[in-house]
This record gives C-alpha cells, structure tokens and sequence, in this order.
C-alpha cells in the first residue's frame, strides 16, 4: 500500500511539474508572439527588397523558437493522408452526393495523390460532381463555435479565408471527433509546395525575379495574422484548443 501511495504521489508530482512546464512554455511563446507582431509591422512606407528580406528571417527565426516551444504541447494533426483515409474520404464523399464519373483519387509514382481515369472520357464529361453541402464555406461557419468570434471580430468578418482556416482548427479540435468534415479533414496534405512552406535557402532562390517580393509579402501576412489569433486566444482562452472545448462542452 505504501508503495502504491509513493507511486500515486510520484505521478502527481510529475503531472503537476508538467502543466508548469506548459504554463512557462505559454508564457514565452506569448511573448514572442509579442515580437511577431511587432516585426510584421515595422516596415517602413516604401521598403526596399534588402529590408523586407531582413525582416523575413527575423520572422523566421522567432516562428523558429515558437515551433520548438510548442513541441512540449505535443500537438498532433489530423491528417492522417495515406491510402485508408483516401477511401474514407470518397466513401464519406459519395454518400452525401458527390459523383464520381470514370476518375479516381490514386496514389502516383512520387506519392502524390490526384485523378486517375478509370475509362474513356469523352470531351465536355463532367467527371466530378460536388454537392454545396460537401462544401466548406462562410455558410458552414454559424453552426461552428467560431460563429460568436466571428460575429465579434472584424479581421474575421473582412477575411473569409482566415475565417475558413480557423474554422478547420474548429472542426479538427473537436473533442468527439464525430465532425461532419473528419473523412475530408483527415485527407488533406501535411505540407504543401506553397512559399510558407518554402524554408530560407528555397526562398532565396527566388531572388531576381517578381515572385521573390510576392512571396515575402505573402509569408509576412500570414505570419501576422498567426500573431494576432495566436495572442487573441492564449490571451483570452489559454489557446484554441480550450476555447473550442468550451463551446462544445456547452
């Protein structure tokens, strides 16, 4: 029995160590988000390519540090894209109307997912036939907890594609997993070949040409807008993760 007390104890400790491990994690992270966002917006009225460059891999360097910090939340995606979800997906696709006429989804040589004809097509077939309700869009939003955030907060409402984003989070954070879009959500990419995903040296290999400064300003935005939701929900709910729950558990 002593034994088993001591062990009881031992766990608690460690668990009580851990969520201050978190908390201190959080608090860092919070303020490196702080300087996130203040070096999203230093940039002067005209800057010049050198400039935006410098601030570039100041954003870099502190989404760095926030990624190694959130390592410890053990955070975990969704996506779980392989040949099982593929067939969910279309199952899950299908049943709720979606028409597949002579084309698959297939897993290629270089592992990428895409189209496969499975017949001859003709010119002017439709191969694939989506239904509204199939897809995810602003109307999917007043159903979602995001819907009280959305009504309140103006970058939401201006920015559709920011709202989709979070919305995604929503659906994929759900406690009971029974989420109407969990086949779609489970099949998407891990990564993707878009310039935030580019690291330093691809990035600098567009040098020279009119993408470079297209691509610098896209990443720079998106990692602004990660600053402000990031510090809108640690502020006000830890992170999303409780501020879905709490809705949900409503």
């Amino acid at each position: 029995m002593e034994k088993k007390g001591k062990n009881t104890s031992q766990k608690k400790h460690l668990a009580k160590m851990q969520t201050v491990k978190l908390n201190d994690c959080r608090v860092v992270v919070l303020k490196l988000v702080d300087e996130l966002l203040d070096a999203t917006s230093m940039m002067s009225n005209s800057p010049s390519i050198k400039e935006q460059w410098s601030i570039h891999l100041v954003i870099v360097n502190l989404l760095s540090k926030i990624n190694q910090l959130e390592a410890e939340f053990d955070l975990k995606p969704l996506s779980q894209r392989n040949d099982q979800s593929i067939e969910k997906l279309t199952k899950w696709a299908t049943k709720n109307g979606a028409i597949l006429n002579g084309v698959e989804i297939h897993q290629f040589e270089n592992n990428e997912y895409g189209m496969k004809a499975t017949k001859n097509i003709a010119v002017g077939d439709t191969l694939v036939t989506v239904p509204r309700a199939l897809m995810m869009t602003e109307e999917s939003i007043p159903s979602s907890p995001l819907w009280k955030l959305h009504s309140q907060d103006m970058m939401l409402r201006n920015m559709p594609n920011v709202a989709l984003a979070i919305f995604i989070l929503v659906e994929s954070l759900r406690k009971d997993k029974k989420s109407f879009w969990h086949s779609y959500l489970t099949s998407l990419p891990v990564t993707y070949s878009t310039p935030v995903y580019f690291n330093v040296a691809d990035l600098e290999a567009l040098k020279g040409s009119p993408a470079f400064e297209a691509a610098l300003k896209l990443n720079r935005n998106i990692a602004r807008q990660y600053a402000y939701f990031k510090k809108l929900f640690q502020i006000q709910y830890v992170d999303i993760n409780a501020y879905i729950h709490a809705f949900w558990d409503e």
